[in-house]
């Protein structure tokens, strides 16, 4: 009982979390979308979990490979690893640049303060083995385009939902957007 309890509020907050727009950008050989037309072709699609081939980096630049699938929403980033989760929140304030000189106000340019907020929610005595599986498959998909061409991820895909299998004994825990 108690984990039913635990899962259907990590459920909530999971789903309350999440919404959807990003950049998605889907070329086929002979059709390639704009930026805009990629953007409106993803807040059509809603939430999504993209699969982790080297793209999800820490501040200084290293791979996080212990993530599987992310997930971005409207200021959030959420990240989705074997037993846990993390949610990344980020607010952008303005800055105000205008000073004062002389009896003269100047714009100075600046850069904007960013917030981060971090939240990890990690499933304590969790089946260390339990296995994600990702279900229906979207159109089109994610490339990486940053640095070296070499280091350039393409083909990235993305799914509707994640499904953690036995998370705990007989608990099946799955990640999605409204009634599936």
């Amino acid at each position: 009982m108690y984990y039913k309890k635990v899962i259907s509020t990590v459920i909530i907050a999971a789903l309350t979390m999440l919404g959807a727009i990003s950049l998605f950008a889907q070329a086929n050989q002979n059709n390639k979308l704009s930026k805009d037309q990629a953007q409106q072709m993803l807040q059509n699609t809603g939430l999504h979990f993209i699969e982790n081939k080297g793209q999800v980096k820490d501040a200084r630049g290293n791979k996080q490979n212990d993530v599987l699938y992310l997930a971005e929403t409207n200021g959030m980033k959420i990240y989705f690893r074997r037993n846990s989760i993390s949610y990344v929140l980020h607010q952008t304030e303005q800055q105000d640049t205008t000073i004062a000189t002389d009896n003269k106000k100047q714009d100075k340019p600046s850069l904007p303060k960013v917030n981060l907020f971090r939240y990890d929610m990690e499933f304590v005595g969790a089946n260390s083995q339990t296995k994600i599986t990702p279900f229906n498959e979207q159109e089109g998909y994610f490339n990486y385009l940053i640095g070296n061409e070499s280091d350039h991820i393409k083909g990235t895909k993305s799914y509707k939902k994640l499904v953690y299998h036995e998370i705990y004994p007989k608990i099946d825990i799955a990640f999605y957007e409204g009634a599936q």
